[in-house]
């Protein structure tokens, strides 16, 4: 057998490997997802919900979290030209106590998100309001750019744009 050979199985196999779990991951996630939908429903006047969206394009952080001061609502503007949306068209976000954008890129940038996210879920179980936590991640498919590129030009394009950090923090704006 060639090295060629040997090296094209070995990385086959780890290929495979990880396509496996990948997949007994989201088999078992949908599981966990059914069990929890099964749930009985708590009807008290205190009720809380954790409520998850995952955006897989169409929309992006910049049209979900519009800056409303005049210096950083010109800068969205002028990024986004014809796509921002008119300011006179804002809803100030009321009742949300707590809002923080992070990413995934770097190990460091992970523990962030993970204390922005603890936050939130604090927020909420204290009664202080809602809170909106926004996640930057790699997603290279439509960028056209090759999966090890990502976390650079995540990095280096997107992140400028969509800042990342605390934007409101205990109901005051950062």
């Amino acid at each position: 057998m060639k090295t060629e050979d040997l090296v094209m199985n070995t990385a086959r196999r780890r290929w495979l490997l990880r396509g496996g779990a990948t997949l007994a991951g989201a088999l078992g996630a949908g599981t966990l997802g059914n069990l929890l939908l099964n749930a009985t429903p708590a009807y008290a006047a205190d009720y809380k919900a954790l409520v998850c969206i995952f955006l897989y394009g169409g929309n992006d952080g910049m049209n979900m979290i519009v800056p409303s001061d005049d210096a950083r609502y010109n800068q969205y503007a002028g990024v986004r030209t014809g796509l921002a949306i008119p300011k006179a068209s804002l809803t100030p976000l009321g009742g949300v106590s707590y809002v923080a954008r992070g990413t995934v890129t770097t190990a460091r940038d992970v523990e962030k998100t993970r204390r922005y996210l603890r936050r939130a879920l604090e927020t909420q179980i204290a009664g202080e309001g809602f809170s909106f936590v926004e996640i930057l991640t790699m997603c290279p498919t439509g960028w056209f750019i090759p999966v090890t590129e990502g976390p650079g030009y995540l990095n280096e394009t997107i992140a400028p744009v969509f800042r990342t950090g605390e934007f409101k923090v205990e109901g005051v704006v950062q």
